[in-house]
């Protein structure tokens, strides 16, 4: 299974786009993109609680993603697991502010 992973800020939302290969030959992808509210629920938090909170939901948003193409991998494959996972990724780092 390939994997790629970006995140792009655009001031205060960014978006959180991922694919991930299910056939052998890489030629079929399940994807999925999620906006992301940088200003959600952080008022009155520190700069450091701000990116850890940022963080933690990112980290939400990558579990979600990677069980969903799991469970669409197996269901396109008769049940069997990815035997190697690779993952490609660019800007998934914290927010700017």
């Amino acid at each position: 299974m390939v994997v790629g992973l970006d995140v792009v800020n655009m001031g205060a939302n960014c978006v959180v786009g991922m694919t991930a290969s299910y056939s052998a030959t890489l030629t079929q992808f399940y994807s999925e993109v999620v906006y992301q509210d940088l200003h959600k629920g952080i008022e009155g938090l520190s700069m450091k609680e701000q990116h850890a909170l940022i963080c933690d939901e990112r980290r939400q948003i990558l579990q979600h993603f990677l069980k969903k193409a799991f469970e669409n991998y197996q269901k396109k494959n008769g049940g069997k697991r990815p035997e190697m996972i690779v993952v490609f990724r660019d800007g998934v780092g914290g927010p700017t502010y």
